[in-house]
């Protein structure tokens, strides 16, 4: 509406142009008039000439007046008509640009409410999903602890079992034999018999020396019995009491070790540096049971060296989570625990009987022809100028024995070029061999393991052998190193 109207400021501005040019008009025809005048006053005898001009100014000064009295009669608003139409069309211009914005306004509104909507669809279906995951893990979980606890009750159950067979066999070795139990029978029969025989068809009586103490009679034999298979009932549970205690300590050297998750979860008894009827088991971060393992007999093997003890499985079964179970591979299985707090794990199978250790060698044996740090030192010259396409250090060697076994042995392997650091062997033994047909040099390890990043794996079937490389000019026959020659047999 306001378009219609006409604007200030340019009303003002051609009102002021329109006055102004009327004051022009004005002072123009008044100084033709004057100088008409003039002319008529300067004198009556003009030519024709100043006639004509003055006729030619004084119709120029009519129009101007009449133009004078237009401007001065026409309104204010005259530039209202060609305004108006301009107005109008501006005024659509905009209705139609706000027309368009206000839809483009409905259409977002639109969206954003269907994107808000789609968002809340969304977040439901997330809860839904969430729901069902929660659901599934706490199922999950309920379904491992079943299984754990049925585990536990199983082997509960194996044990009073086993318990019961025990006190079984034990009661009947106690028991009165049914051969003593006639004779007993018997003894009562002939005791009445001799009541009802005459004392003189019996004799004298029996002397002092030979009378029978009282309690020397059935009853005395059943009360021994009695006192012997309780003491035998004590034994066997001071026996299962030391070896509970045995389970926990070595339970409780594992979870220190890092090998919590690795529990000794039955012992049925010890023998001869053997456990026997073991069992041991692998549980997950909720408690689950991933691995079981059952032995006949259990054997400790200790690596001092190395810091690892080893757990030998004869005769027995493994199973992995719910699946079948399957024996074992050969008959046998093991469980390797390395870095573990040796010393500790010592003092606890030393006390049982328990415990054999590799690779130990009494001082007496070191062979003082070869000290350790200058044979180190020899092995490592001949290392760095060893031709091949890998390049080895040895950090670490004990001791030396008889004259060409190698104690305590820790070999690096570089990446080639020398470059960082590949791999790392660890074993108790080593022997150096030489073989002179194609020159080269071989370091044979036993009862180690190696080392890959933060991976520890036991050598296969205990041994290792690691190709040094050929020699150079000098030779590693020509060092004063303790190795051995390869020959047809040793090869």
């Amino acid at each position: 509406m306001n378009d219609l109207q006409p604007r200030p400021a340019r009303s003002s501005l051609l009102s002021g142009i329109v006055l102004g040019f009327l004051c022009a008009t004005s002072i123009a025809a008044a100084g033709v008039v004057a100088w008409s005048a003039g002319l008529h006053w300067l004198g009556a005898g003009e030519s024709p000439a100043v006639v004509d001009l003055r006729r030619r100014l004084e119709e120029q000064e009519q129009r101007w007046a009449e133009v004078a009295a237009a401007a001065r009669t026409a309104p204010a608003s005259a530039e209202r008509p060609e305004r108006a139409p301009l107005a109008s069309a501006e005024l659509e211009a905009e209705r139609a640009r706000a027309e368009r914005a206000e839809r483009a306004v409905d259409e977002a509104r639109g969206a954003a409410v269907e994107l808000r909507e789609e968002l809340a669809r969304t977040k439901a279906q997330l809860e839904d999903l969430q729901g069902e995951i929660d659901e599934h893990v706490v199922a999950r979980a309920k379904l491992e602890s079943s299984q754990s606890a049925m585990l536990e009750r199983a082997l509960a159950a194996e044990m009073r079992q086993n318990e019961r067979d025990r006190l079984g066999a034990m009661s009947e070795s106690v028991a009165p034999a049914p051969r003593v139990e006639t004779l007993m029978g018997s003894s009562s029969f002939l005791e009445e018999i001799a009541k009802n025989i005459p004392p003189e068809v019996l004799g004298p009586p029996p002397s002092a020396d030979r009378a029978v103490d009282a309690s020397q009679g059935p009853g005395a034999e059943r009360r021994a019995a009695e006192e012997r298979a309780a003491e035998e009932a004590a034994a066997i549970a001071g026996k299962r009491s030391a070896l509970d205690e045995l389970r926990a300590q070595a339970n409780r050297l594992l979870e220190l070790d890092g090998y919590a998750e690795t529990q000794l979860v039955r012992v049925g008894s010890m023998a001869d540096g053997v456990l026997r009827d073991v069992a041991f088991r692998e549980v997950g971060p909720l408690g689950e049971t991933r691995r079981f393992l059952a032995a006949k007999e259990l054997r400790f093997e200790a690596f001092p060296g190395l810091r690892s003890l080893r757990v030998h499985l004869i005769d027995g079964y493994e199973q992995r989570g719910s699946g079948a179970s399957a024996p074992f591979e050969n008959g046998a299985s093991e469980l390797t625990f390395a870095d573990v707090r040796i010393d500790d794990w010592k003092t606890l199978l030393v006390a049982q009987g328990l415990w054999r250790e590799t690779g130990a060698t009494s001082s007496g044996e070191v062979d003082k022809r070869f000290p350790a740090v200058e044979t180190l030192a020899k092995v490592n010259e001949l290392l760095a100028r060893a031709k091949g396409s890998r390049r080895f250090v040895l950090r670490r060697l004990d001791e030396v024995h008889g004259g060409a076994r190698w104690h305590g042995v820790e070999l690096h392997q570089l990446e080639v070029g020398g470059g960082g650091l590949q791999v790392i062997y660890e074993a108790e033994n080593a022997e150096l061999w030489w073989d002179p047909a194609n020159k080269s040099a071989e370091l044979r390890l036993e009862h180690g393991f190696q080392r890959r990043g933060s991976q520890r794996v036991p050598f296969f079937e205990k041994r290792a052998r690691v190709f040094l490389g050929f020699e150079d000019d000098k030779g590693w026959d020509a060092a004063a190193i303790p190795f051995q020659v390869v020959g047809p047999a040793t090869r």
